[in-house]
């Protein structure tokens, strides 16, 4: 529904969905259905066969029928990754494509590479705060926490998953590459897509793409030219990382391939988790006197660092921050392969998603529905998941649920824990500038400044 209580038409639904603040968009048309309705509408956009509709889910039990169905599968708009990355890859492909290289780079993220990679990230941060946090704290300079994290990410998934020590001209020409060619093919111009010659802007995205594939192949042959010589071990090297196990997959029918999987990975590994942090970040440095934060750094000053990642507070408050702004706040979007029938909340009319329909299963108003979290589900309590309820920890999926899950969240877990169990304890931080939530692909703190003084 639109302010005026119509429903929006399909002009009115592109700009909102492809705007800046989609996900604010959707919730605040969510909030006003009538009480009893469950969280779930149609959205009217331009189809693609053999889809007959498209629907906004925001309701945990169907968001979880759904993700969890064997014939759901990936809509026809992830294609559109293919043109950033140079080939199908590991978001878009469905079927033996997509199987092989999941069950292929699986292995990578077990337990004990786990332990491997929260090490190398202890190592990054411990460089980045000896080299800017410290000197920035001491002069009392605020910082773009948002740009900060990505820097930090990228290294971590760069030497941790690839073994690859990454400059920071290379970080820097990465994220403005990524930039340039996702904002013109992930929502491309009609015109620009059938008349491509015709329009610089599909040019330039174009070169841009390219020097993401670059980075990928400059990787690729980095590992191939260090393990030259050595022995195979069950199909990969004895390091097992992310790179291992992309490049001894035999089921990549080319290099190319191996390249859109690690363009991929580094798209996906980097940007999530980074703004992850940086949205916890702020919210403790705007909620000092928060009790759970209190309670950690109490806690924390009698524990050695290695011990800090174990304190439970820290846990909640982690949970919170990915919970009011979940950076993957679209969530994701779902092909369906038959015909779902639910009730209403309140019993009333059945809802109807036919077969083949497309739908957006959208985290940011379903982590804030009052259903699931609450009347206060607006603010920010990481007291809410001491003792919480089944209907709320059922509720909350911020790396989505099924076969097609985010293969990379135990690293992005560890990653959160080790970065914010050092910088909480360590650091007390203070907004400067509260920026803006800023939505394409990610929801990011978009000019958010924050200082820090050193606690310990």
């Amino acid at each position: 529904p639109t302010h005026e209580g119509r429903e929006a038409g399909w002009m009115e639904s592109i700009v909102g969905v492809t705007g800046n603040r989609a996900p604010q968009w959707i919730y605040q048309s969510l909030l006003r259905l009538p009480p009893g309705k469950s969280w779930v509408g149609r959205l009217r956009l331009p189809q693609r066969k053999p889809s007959p509709a498209g629907f906004v889910v925001a309701d945990a039990e169907i968001a979880k029928a759904i993700l969890t169905h064997p014939d759901t599968t990936k809509p026809a708009g992830y294609d559109e990754f293919d043109f950033i990355c140079g080939a199908p890859n590991i978001i878009s492909t469905n079927g033996m494509q997509w199987k092989h290289a999941r069950k292929g780079v699986a292995p990578a993220f077990s337990s004990n590479h786990i332990k491997r990679m929260s090490h190398i990230c202890l190592e990054q941060l411990e460089r980045w705060r000896e080299e800017f946090l410290d000197p920035i704290a001491e002069s009392g300079e605020a910082f773009d926490v948002g740009i900060e994290m990505i820097y930090i990410t990228l290294r971590v998934i760069a030497e941790a998953g690839f073994e690859y020590d990454i400059s920071h001209d290379e970080m820097n020409s990465f994220v403005e590459a990524f930039e340039i060619s996702s904002r013109e093919f992930i929502i491309m111009n009609p015109y620009h897509r059938r008349f491509q010659i015709l329009f610089p802007q599909v040019w330039r995205a174009k070169r841009a793409s390219k020097c993401l594939q670059v980075l990928a192949y400059k990787i690729m042959n980095s590992f191939r030219a260090k393990n030259e010589g050595k022995e195979k071990k069950d199909n990969a090297y004895a390091d097992d990382t992310i790179i291992s196990r992309i490049v001894n997959n035999e089921h990549y029918a080319n290099d190319a391939e191996r390249a859109a999987d690690i363009v991929m990975f580094l798209v996906a590994g980097h940007d999530t988790t980074a703004y992850s942090i940086a949205w916890t970040l702020f919210e403790v440095a705007k909620n000092k006197d928060d009790a759970q934060i209190k309670e950690y750094r109490k806690i924390a000053e009698k524990k050695e660092d290695k011990d800090l990642k174990k304190i439970v507070e820290l846990d909640y408050i982690i949970k919170e921050g990915m919970r009011l702004h979940p950076v993957a706040a679209m969530g994701s979007a779902r092909q369906i392969g038959k015909t779902f029938e639910f009730k209403n909340d309140d019993g009333s009319s059945n809802i109807y998603l036919p077969k083949y329909s497309l739908v957006f299963l959208v985290l940011y108003p379903l982590f804030r529905h009052k259903k699931y979290f609450g009347d206060d589900a607006d603010s920010f309590l990481p007291c809410r998941w001491k003792n919480c309820s089944r209907n709320m920890q059922f509720a909350h999926m911020p790396f989505s649920l099924g076969s097609r899950n985010c293969v990379g969240q135990s690293l992005a877990n560890a990653e959160m824990t080790t970065v914010l169990s050092v910088l909480l304890a360590k650091y007390d931080f203070t907004v400067v500038d509260d920026g803006e939530a800023d939505y394409f692909l990610t929801l990011k703190p978009k000019g958010t400044m924050l200082t820090a003084r050193k606690l310990m």
